[in-house]
């Protein structure tokens, strides 16, 4: 997946997959401004459901609805067979974008309350997300 990640490019810009002490992040090589507007739009491709926002926070607050119609599955139907397997279908996250530099910005994911969340997960529903940011 990081290999795929280096070599991503979209009409958004620059995606990289960043894994750190702290978790696993998106890098994009966007103006805070774009980077929002290209995750927002993103978020029904990649199976999630936007349930509110609060972009002076740089937060997202999404459900993850599962794969619609994705052929092939996604990362999570190879993990757990089917949809129906899937536990994470139905459960609320945290998109947090944060911007250190005017023209990077850094997507996390973390739970409803703003608790990390297991790598393998943060990553595996970043990898649905970055595959939409466009």
């Amino acid at each position: 997946v990081s290999m795929m990640a280096d070599q991503s490019m979209t009409g958004a810009g620059r995606i990289e997959m960043q894994e750190s002490l702290e978790g696993v992040n998106l890098n994009l090589a966007l103006p805070f401004n774009r980077a929002w507007a290209a995750t927002e739009k993103g978020f029904s491709d990649a199976g999630f459901r936007l349930d509110d926002k609060n972009r002076s926070a740089g937060l997202f607050y999404v459900t993850y609805l599962g794969p619609d119609g994705e052929e092939g599955g996604g990362f999570f139907r190879w993990l757990f067979g089917s949809d129906n397997d899937n536990p994470y279908i139905g459960q609320e996250y945290q998109v947090v974008l944060s911007s250190g530099d005017t023209d990077r910005v850094t997507i996390s994911i973390v739970d409803a309350e703003g608790n990390p969340l297991d790598p393998s997960v943060q990553q595996g529903l970043l990898t649905l997300l970055q595959g939409n940011i466009t």
